[in-house]
């Protein structure tokens, strides 16, 4: 199995001669939004016209941003902004997967989620019939919690909410430590 690896990781090393070959023998092409398609409300030079030759060559597109701030829908309204023809159905975020999950394992609609995360999340999570607490209005809800919470629980809840108060750009960077 390594040497399979070890091949698939020399093709990708090597120097692109032919980009008509590329193309031809890729079925589906991903990119990820932030600093490939766009750079905050900037579009980056290029990507109209090659998104534009992929598609002419039947090639499926995927989109991938790991920004929670955004449902898809949302994310869609950006794309159109910046002038591109993109479906909702090629737009993956972190917020939509996290939904797409909780779906995928069967969690039940009558139970609740604890979202340490933004709003697109919330968004999301409503729009797959799930319940939720938390999300931006992270330090209200947190001061809402019962008493007999657990107090690892609550050490983990409080550093959530200390480091949403630091974050300006309120993306949760946090390294969740194991809780005791």
């Amino acid at each position: 199995m390594a040497s399979n690896s070890s091949a698939v990781i020399r093709a990708s090393a090597q120097t692109l001669t032919d980009p008509n070959e590329l193309i031809g023998s890729v079925e589906t092409f991903i990119f990820d939004c932030d600093g490939v398609i766009w750079k905050g409300d900037t579009l980056i030079s290029g990507v109209p016209e090659t998104l534009d030759t992929l598609r002419s060559k039947g090639k499926r597109l995927v989109f991938v941003t790991n920004n929670s701030t955004k449902s898809r829908k949302q994310y869609g309204k950006k794309f159109e902004t910046l002038g591109l023809n993109v479906n909702e159905e090629e737009i993956f975020a972190s917020s939509f997967t996290a939904a797409a999950y909780l779906k995928s394992i069967d969690f039940p609609k009558d139970k609740k989620v604890y979202v340490i995360g933004e709003e697109g999340i919330l968004k999301e999570l409503e729009l797959a019939g799930f319940q939720y607490l938390g999300g931006p209005e992270l330090d209200r809800v947190a001061k809402t919690l019962p008493e007999n919470i657990p107090s690892s629980v609550k050490r983990f809840i409080d550093r959530a909410v200390l480091q949403s108060r630091k974050n300006s750009t309120r993306e949760y960077t946090f390294i969740c430590e194991e809780v005791h």
